[in-house]
């Protein structure tokens, strides 16, 4: 579902599969569960709340355990961190 110029406030929203353009959310509980991408353009969050369900948890909890494995492996992860941080671009 397309939003557009939408202000939500106070509400629980699942993310997956929607399209929110230039929309202001504040105060709102969003749950992304990676079934569906969401993208957003130009939007404002305000004291909002990410909770994450299903495969989207699954891969933070994955990297999470990754990461406190320590060694190599957690220089790797903190480059993936590091990616998300920046433009996100594989290299």
């Amino acid at each position: 579902m397309v939003h557009r110029d939408e202000e939500f406030t106070n509400l629980h929203i699942s993310m997956d599969g929607g399209t929110y353009v230039r929309c202001k959310f504040s105060q709102c509980n969003l749950l992304f569960s990676g079934l569906l991408p969401a993208t957003f353009d130009d939007c404002e969050f305000k004291g909002c709340i990410w909770d994450f369900a299903g495969p989207a948890a699954n891969t933070l909890a994955y990297m999470r355990m990754l990461h406190q494995a320590g060694g190599e492996i957690r220089g790797q992860m903190e480059e993936i961190i590091g990616k998300v941080r920046s433009d996100g671009a594989p290299g």
